[in-house]
């Protein structure tokens, strides 16, 4: 979400949200990549990835600092659709990471994370 008045626009800002029922996810809009995603981004505690495959594959996620120090790893296979991680950044100092995730479908993607 983002707001605008005289002063100018805003930074972007997202929200995580539970949802209920029967209907899938398919795409979250506002996102610059709706593949994969961080929220809420800048982090204090915990961090939400979320990322979709189109089909069942095997993957890499891990969080590294800006020296390329690996922090945190896991490895796992995906759900068809959209997938979510839960990162736990209590024990991060504050800073700027990188956040990977590696699949034989989509390849390396890398997103910027900020903690608080």
């Amino acid at each position: 979400m983002s707001a605008s008045n005289a002063c100018g626009l805003s930074g972007t800002r997202g929200k995580v949200v539970g949802l209920t029922g029967n209907s899938p996810i398919t795409s979250l809009p506002g996102t610059v990549n709706s593949d994969f995603n961080i929220y809420p981004n800048p982090a204090k505690n915990t961090c939400l990835v979320v990322f979709t495959e189109k089909k069942q594959v095997h993957y890499t996620f891990s969080v590294t600092n800006t020296n390329g120090k690996t922090l945190y790893i896991k490895q796992g296979k995906s759900f068809i659709g959209v997938n979510m991680i839960t990162v736990d950044l209590s024990g991060f100092p504050v800073g700027s990471y990188f956040v990977n995730l590696i699949d034989i479908e989509n390849g390396n993607q890398v997103e910027k994370l900020n903690k608080e």
